[in-house]
């Protein structure tokens, strides 16, 4: 559940794609990320502490090496963990339209969510970190959950379009994950406005009559 092969990882460490490392570096990579997603699974962002990270055998040095910082790493590792279980939640095969591929994707993706809670909020509140890495991260690569890779396909829409959709669904599934980490919505209820939000995007609107007077 908590093995991210470093391969994944993106863009780079120490100047270097992660699959240029050595394989001991990607064997240290591959045990510090295991080890921070055990500690977020168990008690959220706040249970992860570099000093706890020195019982993986890696020095602090080189996970500093790596990340730079607690905030990236945490960010790194849960970021790595939602893509993973974005790409578990993608439908297979059939001829459904983005529409009902992403609802399905959605309602698997959050039923992961359940069973992690923690691990989803130190992902958020890494996320929105004012960190320099994250945000310089987050400000140069597409969205976390629907980028092109881990998403269903848009083959039916325009390129441009679906670029700009991609990108409004990820504010939209971030904000609710936000509010959901504070207790302000349940999973039910972001799963709810998932559809509207596709019942906004793909039916023509309706407009109001006009006044006849």
């Amino acid at each position: 559940m908590f093995d991210v092969a470093p391969t994944t990882l993106a863009p780079f460490f120490e100047g270097k794609a992660p699959s240029a490392l050595t394989l001991r570096q990607q064997e240290r990579l591959r045990v510090v990320l295991h080890a921070t997603l055990k500690l977020a699974d168990r008690g959220g962002y706040d249970a992860v502490r570099m000093r706890d990270l020195a019982s993986t055998g890696v020095a602090l040095g080189t996970i500093y090496r790596f990340f730079g910082s607690r905030d990236f790493l945490v960010f790194r590792a849960t970021s790595a963990w939602c893509e993973r279980a974005a790409l578990r939640s993608l439908p297979q095969g059939g001829s459904q339209d983005f529409r009902r591929k992403s609802r399905y994707q959605w309602h698997r993706l959050t039923a992961q969510f359940e069973a992690h809670p923690k691990v989803v909020e130190a992902w958020v509140r890494a996320a929105i970190s004012d960190d320099p890495a994250v945000v310089a991260f987050r400000r140069a690569y597409p969205p976390w959950a629907f980028g092109a890779h881990i998403s269903p396909p848009m083959d039916e829409l325009d390129p441009d379009y679906a670029v700009r959709l991609r990108a409004m669904i990820e504010t939209h599934a971030f904000g609710g994950l936000v509010r959901w980490v504070h207790g302000q919505r349940t999973l039910e209820e972001l799963r709810e406005d998932f559809a509207d939000l596709l019942e906004l995007v793909f039916t023509p609107p309706k407009y109001r009559d006009a006044d006849p007077t």
